[in-house]
């Protein structure tokens, strides 16, 4: 993982890359602008995968609001860590849809025991249909899959019928593709906005990476994001478990000795 002086993964600095791109005449563009062809000049295709905590694409949300930059968020229906119909969750997809931004399917299809490509197309509007009647907003076409590298042979570089998706060729491969996931491969991306190193991306930023107070360090922001959903999970019980309320000192004194 490279980060070098100046870069983190701080949301300061997410203004910073963003204002970089938007200084060199990046335009940030909607999936669907390949609909007929490619676009000519600089670009980037912005792409948010929610993974964990929804509510947290806010804060990158109002930052790109700032510098009249739009994004792809892609939602889970039902992911380890939230779920849509969660009443914050639904809120964040419903503010960013308000904000301009579009919103889509982060699909899951290793849930299922098998993995059947004749049958990716179905399972995915089976989940639309369940994200529209959650949300009341009909999620974009594209599709982003989620796990990509337990499936990369069924869709990497590969077009699947009736499933427009972000690791099409035209997406991942004729055009530079680059990630936060493990941090940069190739320097911090404001370095590469501002050499223009690649004037043509798709750049994929996962919000849950990008805390609202943070050290700007990869693994710190990690850390934060486990101890916040634990936080969460103890302050529900305390809510409506009647047992746990009653022995809350005790609950949190054996949370304490369980994490020693």
């Amino acid at each position: 993982m490279t980060i070098t002086a100046g870069c983190n993964y701080q949301l300061s600095h997410y203004d910073a890359i963003l204002e970089t791109a938007v200084a060199h005449g990046y335009r940030f563009l909607f999936f669907d602008a390949f609909t007929n062809s490619r676009p000519n000049g600089k670009f980037c295709l912005l792409r948010h995968d929610i993974d964990y905590a929804p509510e947290w694409t806010l804060n990158l949300a109002n930052i790109e609001a700032t510098h009249g930059v739009h994004a792809t968020y892609f939602f889970q229906i039902c992911a380890k860590t939230y779920n849509l119909r969660e009443a914050t969750t639904c809120r964040a997809v419903k503010t960013l849809h308000d904000l301009g931004h579009k919103v889509g399917l982060h699909f899951d299809p290793t849930w299922h025991s098998a993995v059947e490509p004749n049958k990716l197309a179905a399972c995915c509007q089976d989940d639309k249909k369940v994200f529209e009647a959650i949300t009341g907003i009909t999620p974009c076409d594209i599709v982003s899959f989620h796990n990509t590298h337990r499936i990369k042979n069924l869709v990497v570089n590969r077009n699947i019928p009736d499933v427009p998706h972000v690791y099409e060729r035209r997406f991942f491969s004729d055009i530079k593709y680059l990630s936060d996931s493990q941090g940069w491969y190739e320097d911090c991306v404001c370095k590469i906005f501002n050499a223009e190193q690649y004037k043509q991306l798709q750049l994929l930023v996962h919000p849950y990476l990008w805390p609202a107070q943070s050290n700007g360090q990869f693994v710190d922001n990690i850390a934060q994001l486990i101890d916040f959903r634990q936080k969460e999970l103890t302050d529900y019980f305390l809510e409506f478990h009647p047992v746990c309320k009653t022995n809350e000192a005790s609950l949190r004194k054996l949370i304490k000795e369980k994490q020693l």
